[in-house]
């Protein structure tokens, strides 16, 4: 447990000093760690859960600054199976949705995350973006739709209810 959460310290020093692909790197790593530690009791367990969480939302965060997104998106799941109310994960999934140019379902995280917590003025900046990207019509037609879509995003309906509603539109 102490090796991952060094392992974890020392990514964050290395986001720190914008050392971006290296950070994501011992978040990862640290994250790999926590899934091979034996659990003692319940207590324990919660330490490992909160520390998986921490490695795999400040790895979201340092994708992000990659500009890697659908990366963003398979983490942020990772973590949303481990803590479906976890606010960071719902939000950053959110805007790299938005990024992707999935509108609709970048829309449905970030108003997860204002279920979670209304005041989050974040999240509420972030819808009020993917709104403007729409009204813009800053989006080609079918972006995003061709995809290969990861395992973690519902992948065939996450497209088919896509197609079904520029069917209605259109």
């Amino acid at each position: 447990f102490e090796l991952a959460e060094k392992t974890k310290e020392k990514g964050n020093a290395l986001f720190k000093s914008n050392q971006f692909e290296s950070a994501a790197s011992h978040y990862d790593k640290a994250y790999k760690l926590c899934k091979t530690i034996s659990i003692i009791s319940d207590e324990h367990q919660e330490k490992i859960v909160k520390l998986q969480l921490a490695c795999l939302t400040n790895r979201a965060v340092t994708l992000s600054k990659l500009d890697q997104h659908e990366k963003v998106v398979d983490v942020c799941s990772d973590a949303l199976a481990l803590d479906v109310v976890n606010e960071k994960a719902w939000f950053r999934r959110g805007v790299a949705r938005s990024k992707m140019g999935l509108l609709d379902e970048a829309d449905s995280d970030l108003n997860e995350v204002l279920r979670i917590n209304p005041k989050n003025s974040d999240a509420k900046n972030s819808l009020k973006e993917c709104a403007k990207l729409r009204k813009q019509g800053k989006l080609q037609p079918f972006q995003g739709m061709f995809s290969r879509p990861s395992p973690r995003r519902n992948g065939i309906s996450e497209g088919l209810s896509r197609i079904s509603l520029e069917e209605r539109n259109g």
